[in-house]
């Protein structure tokens, strides 16, 4: 199946929305970490459940919501393993 290609600039536009998410979240939720890669893992899957029910509903904004909490998680999490503020 052929599959249209995105732009360095369209790639590079959606990761400024994922860190204005970012932003956006953590002025409202704060800096404190995750405390455990367990709360990760249960923060990425309640988002990832999220994500596959916008999918079966086929409502495209929703879909979009929700992989754009899944990315912020993502990177929140990351944030927490290099700064090493979760136990090992």
């Amino acid at each position: 199946m052929p599959r249209e290609e995105l732009t360095e600039e369209q790639v590079m536009n959606a990761v400024d929305k994922v860190a204005e998410k970012l932003r956006y979240r953590l002025n409202q939720k704060g800096y404190g970490s995750f405390a455990s890669r367990h709360e990760i893992l249960g923060v990425m899957t309640e988002e990832f459940k999220e994500f596959v029910d916008a999918v079966h509903s086929k409502n495209y904004d929703e879909m979009r919501e929700e992989i754009m909490d899944l990315a912020v998680g993502c990177i929140f999490g990351l944030a927490c393993f290099d700064e090493k503020t979760i136990e090992r």
